[in-house]
């Protein structure tokens, strides 16, 4: 498949879900998203930062099985 292009998620030491949601927001502002779409991610996140803080790691969530 020609010049498809796949973005490989790693869960990377020391990384917050916190981390993790700023540099989806760069990706989504560098893939050139509209501002409204960015906007609701910004406040969904809000909705499972009530859940699970923003400061946990994302590496405490690899093995939990699905």
């Amino acid at each position: 498949m020609g010049n498809a292009k796949k973005i490989k998620l790693s869960a990377s030491e020391g990384k917050t879900f916190q981390d993790g949601f700023e540099e989806y927001v760069l990706d989504m502002k560098a893939r050139n998203l509209r501002s409204g779409t960015i906007t609701h991610y910004k406040e969904s996140i809000k909705q499972i930062y009530k859940h699970i803080p923003p400061d946990t790691l994302i590496s405490a969530f690899s093995a939990v099985p699905l």
